[in-house]
Parts: structure tokens; C-alpha cells; sequence
């Protein structure tokens, strides 16, 4: 999942924790997810919340920028890197 913290919808924080409780009964960690925030949209203090803020995240100031950050993570997660 690659969830968007960018705007401060509530209702990703939802599906983020959901996935979460899902990943911890399966023992899982929690990697199968990338938390990403474009500060062009909105402040992270403002739309990250508290137990979000120590989990991994990309932060960037430009979409473009953030397009090829997620894109770098994607091939890292699936092995793809070098190819």
C-alpha cells in the first residue's frame, strides 16, 4: 500500500492502521506499506499523526521529485534495483 499522509485525510490513517493490525497478526512487519508526504500540499506537523511520525516516510517538496523517490522504494521492495 502506498498511502498519501499529504492532505491529512483521517480516513488513510484508517486504512494505514488497518493494514497494520493485519501485518501484526499475520507476524508481519510492517514494510508491505510506504507512508509518503508531499510538503507542497500541507505541513507534516499538521497531517501526521502522532502514531504515524516514527514510522518511515517519504517527505519531499515537489511531486516530481516524489514520483521518482516512489518509484526508487517500489524496485527496492520487489528486488528490482540494479535491473
Amino acid at each position: 500500500m502506498i498511502a498519501d499522509l499529504s492532505g491529512g485525510n483521517k480516513n488513510v490513517h484508517h486504512e494505514i492502521g488497518y493494514l497494520m493490525g493485519l501485518n501484526r497478526g499475520r507476524g508481519l512487519q510492517n514494510e508491505n506499506f510506504l507512508l509518503v508526504h508531499n510538503e507542497a500540499v500541507g505541513k507534516p506537523a499538521d497531517n501526521i499523526g502522532f502514531n504515524l511520525a516514527g514510522i518511515k516516510q517519504l517527505r519531499t517538496k515537489d511531486t516530481n521529485t516524489l514520483r521518482e523517490e516512489v518509484k526508487k522504494q517500489i524496485s527496492i521492495f520487489y528486488g528490482l534495483a540494479g535491473e
